[in-house]
């Protein structure tokens, strides 16, 4: 009999899922669903890469003017912000892990001047993700609020560094944690205990292109080079402070990071920002002259638009030649004798 119990044991566990054993799934894609996550949040890692602090640390018993109390989830402009620039998700998604893009971010000088908001080194960046939890045989899965396309571009950045540092199971929460919300998921506001330790190894980096080479690709030596600003910064209606001149990289093409949701979220809106199906986003990529066959380097401004970009051409189409430029226009044009053109 007890040979009998055990064999029945034995057998019960061999045909348990992995997420059932306690065994880390494999993730279906580089692009997960909120269904998805639901069903295997306790077997990944969450990672949400929002910079809005105040919202993902969000007081449960907070009240607004009108003396209510504020709910979590998607909300109008919080009131209790004194700046706020459309809708926000107060709260986070469960057991969700805040990265605080400034530990993984670092300045370079150069011969020009100072150069801000480049990923930090690999030391830096594995020590921040270990204590995250971030383990190498673990998922992982990053959001962000989602509500706009910026919003779905800062998530993208760290799938970037994480795949960029040697991550292989890294996906991006379609939709961000707008969507999880909407589909009626819990929503927590407490941050939990410091998670245990993982122990992600970062190695050299892989997708990320030097000043060098970017030279290189704008004087045509078979690298194409795309600016994957707005058109409206494309062609020199509109430029940033931080970057000197208006315009574009001789020979770039334009493929607008904005015109890869679903919609227009090129401010938060009260719905999630979901990406294009696979063959509306290869038509786009097509249509702006990148063949994913080719190799291409990325760039935006200061590194951030662009990595939404590279997340569509290398992880969703892949294209294997991918690169993005981390420190973008705010890098190259340091250099005053580096001058940008428009149209």
């Amino acid at each position: 009999m007890a040979l009998r119990t055990l064999f029945a044991t034995v057998t019960a566990l061999l045909l348990l899922s992995p997420a059932q054993a306690g065994e880390a799934p494999s993730l279906p894609g580089p692009l997960v669903t909120a269904e998805w996550l639901a069903a295997h949040r306790d077997h990944v890692t969450i990672l949400d890469a929002r910079t809005d602090l105040f919202t993902f640390e969000a007081d449960p018993t907070a009240v607004g003017d009108d003396g209510e109390t504020l709910s979590l989830g998607l909300c109008d402009s919080d009131p209790l912000e004194e700046e706020s620039d459309g809708p926000r998700i107060r709260g986070h998604i469960p057991g969700a892990v805040h990265i605080d893009r400034r530990e993984i971010q670092q300045s370079e000088e150069t011969p020009h001047g100072v150069v801000q908001w480049l990923l930090a080194d690999t030391e830096t960046f594995q020590a921040v993700m270990r204590a995250a939890g971030v383990s190498n045989n673990r998922p992982v899965v990053v959001t962000g609020s989602g509500l706009s396309d910026s919003d779905v571009a800062e998530a993208a950045r760290l799938v970037w560094a994480l795949r960029h540092y040697g991550h292989r199971q890294v996906a991006l929460l379609d939709g961000g944690s707008a969507a999880w919300d909407a589909a009626g998921h819990p929503i927590e506001a407490a941050v939990r205990r410091p998670p245990i330790p993982g122990d992600f190894t970062a190695r050299p980096g892989t997708f990320s292109a030097d000043t060098a080479a970017v030279a290189a690709a704008a004087e045509g030596r078979g690298t194409r080079l795309v600016d994957t600003r707005p058109t409206s910064f494309y062609r020199g209606i509109f430029g940033r402070d931080y970057v000197r001149g208006k315009g574009h990289i001789p020979g770039a093409v334009n493929f607008p990071f904005s015109e890869l949701t679903e919609g227009n979220h090129a401010v938060r809106t009260r719905t999630p920002a979901f990406l294009k199906t696979p063959e509306a986003l290869a038509t786009l990529a097509r249509e702006a002259g990148i063949d994913t066959g080719g190799a291409a380097i990325l760039y935006c401004n200061s590194g951030n638009q662009a990595s939404l970009t590279w997340f569509v051409l290398h992880e969703v189409l892949g294209m294997e030649n991918v690169r993005m430029y981390d420190g973008s226009l705010h890098a190259w044009t340091r250099d005053p004798t580096r001058q940008l053109v428009t149209p």
